[in-house]
């Protein structure tokens, strides 16, 4: 039975190649009713190009039942290819005594070439919305409309 709506949050859209993007579209366009929407939530390019300081999630903490603090500083830096927005992000998580550091991949698309993308395969109208109040303060919102 087809959907009505379709979510993709927290940024999940960014760990998808531009294929496996154009796959995913494909994908949710057979599962929803013509008419129905898909709210994605992507990266603000500049809060990424500041390497995601001023963001209220770039440290965190945690107490932990035992009285124990986890933390998790991302990114803790930021490293570019030159030949695509794609970011590879330093992530630390400290934990007592312990610290663990890996990568996270991550290809940041633009409003405009998401809309793009979506509007090429011919299954979406695309359209920017405003981020309303307490959204996540760097997202960007665009919303698919299947036609």
């Amino acid at each position: 039975r087809p959907f009505d709506v379709a979510l993709a949050m927290l940024f999940s859209t960014s760990y998808l190649s531009d294929l496996e993007l154009r796959e995913l579209l494909r994908s949710l366009s057979i599962r929803l009713h013509s008419g129905s929407s898909v709210v994605v939530e992507l990266h603000s390019l500049n809060h990424v190009l500041a390497a995601g300081k001023s963001s209220p999630i770039h440290l965190r903490s945690v107490r932990l039942p035992s009285g124990d603090k986890l933390e998790c500083e991302w990114p803790s830096s930021v490293s570019w290819r030159r030949d695509e927005l794609e970011a590879t992000m330093r992530v630390k998580l400290r934990y007592e005594q312990t610290e663990i550091e890996f990568e996270s991949v991550e290809r940041v698309f633009t409003v405009n070439e998401f809309i793009r993308t979506a509007e090429s395969s011919g299954l979406f109208r695309a359209e920017w919305l405003s981020p309303p109040a307490g959204l996540f303060p760097s997202a960007e919102l665009v919303s698919l409309h299947r036609l």
